[in-house]
């Protein structure tokens, strides 16, 4: 059975409220910026130009249609953690070091832990910034206190500010870096310009365009999928020559950095992780 660790509610991100000292937002003024972060969920588990599907999300659909929506949006990293500090800092993993769950950036004694955050920034520039529920994911969400307006952060699991913590919500499971991305949200063009990369553990990386998926795992074993004929990836194409050039196009993307990963930042991380990648899976 497929399930989300979490719901809607409890993963949204009200990344930055309205700047501190303005009465009204006047015409030309600082925007105010709604921010929501969702994860462990199907990525069609809603209903924006969707509606065959079993979650209804109309605010969605409306902010959908004020603005521009990804069709085709990927993660730094297959991970809650790597993935949210790779957005929160605009680090990719591969230059952090965060690639699991068990890693907390701000206590790493690599430069990560001292990169401004994407909250930080606004708060900076004076804003009033709120954070409710799960934004960063780590066992150290104290850390980050510091990015929000006094009294506004809202921690994950923590029972005096949420309303319902993740064992409570379990009881509710549903089935089932850098670049400039202008001038795809101004409609001038729907094309990002290059591959989108995602990484799960130090040297594994998976590079995906409009057609094909591309993964080198770090003991140099390959996969190619052709997506408009092979959606869910049967058919390894890597080793068929005549693919050879869609897979020597997606390759030269390949990240050239592929940082240590961080110190673990307590006893219970040294542990490992259980969703990271055995060197024995590689054998």
């Amino acid at each position: 059975m497929h399930k989300i660790t979490c719901l809607l509610i409890f993963s949204v991100t009200l990344a930055v409220g309205v700047p501190a000292l303005a009465p009204a937002q006047q015409q030309g003024g600082p925007y105010n910026v709604l921010f929501i972060m969702i994860d462990d969920h199907k990525p069609d588990f809603h209903s924006v130009f969707n509606a065959a599907s079993p979650v209804k999300t109309p605010n969605m659909q409306r902010l959908a249609e004020r603005g521009t929506w990804f069709t085709q949006g990927y993660v730094d990293a297959p991970a809650c953690c790597p993935s949210r500090t790779a957005l929160l800092t605009g680090v990719h993993t591969t230059k952090s070091g965060v690639y699991y769950n068990s890693h907390a950036y701000r206590r790493a004694t690599s430069s990560i832990s001292q990169v401004q955050t994407l909250p930080g920034k606004f708060l900076e520039s004076g804003y009033l910034v709120a954070g409710y529920g799960k934004i960063a994911h780590n066992r150290f969400l104290e850390d980050d206190i510091g990015d929000y307006t006094p009294g506004y952060y809202k921690m994950l699991n923590r029972a005096a500010d949420v309303t319902h913590v993740e064992d409570d919500l379990k009881k509710y499971f549903l089935p089932g870096s850098e670049l400039d991305l202008t001038a795809i949200l101004s409609g001038a063009s729907k094309d990002r310009g290059k591959p989108v990369l995602s990484t799960y553990g130090q040297g594994c990386h998976s590079l995906r365009d409009g057609r094909f998926r591309f993964t080198r795992y770090r003991d140099g074993s390959e996969e190619l999928y052709d997506h408009r004929y092979d959606p869910h990836e049967w058919n390894n194409l890597a080793a068929d020559p005549q693919f050879a050039s869609a897979k020597a196009r997606l390759a030269a993307h390949l990240p050239t950095v592929n940082a240590d990963p961080i110190v673990w930042a307590g006893e219970a991380e040294s542990r490992g992780d259980d969703n990271g990648w055995p060197d024995t899976a590689f054998d």
